[in-house]
């Protein structure tokens, strides 16, 4: 069986995956990747209590584990392109055209 930590590490993993999967457009296989990875992050505690297996280095790893899956969840949303219209409106500004 896997140990606390090892599900921790497979959670970043899948995490990793996911955001490479949606990345070259495989967008609900990335999503299935996520989905495994929230599951796995929320496992891996309950597990480690279940069995006796609770350490400090098991609680670092987890809040380490959590920024990075959310560091690669955030790094998978596109980062929004100005609209046709705000560009319009940054060109013809209220500022006179010199004549």
């Amino acid at each position: 069986p896997l140990s606390p930590n090892q599900i921790t590490v497979l959670s970043v993993l899948a995490a990793l995956l996911g955001s490479i999967l949606s990345y070259f457009g495989n967008y609900w296989y990335g999503f299935a990747a996520f989905v495994l990875a929230f599951v796995l992050d929320a496992v891996d505690g309950a597990v480690a209590r279940a069995r006796g297996e609770t350490s400090k280095l098991g609680g670092f790893l987890d809040g380490v584990s959590d920024r990075l899956v959310e560091f690669f969840l955030r790094l998978d949303q596109p980062m929004d392109e100005p609209s046709e219209s705000s560009v319009k409106r940054s060109k013809h500004s209220s500022r006179k055209k010199p004549k």
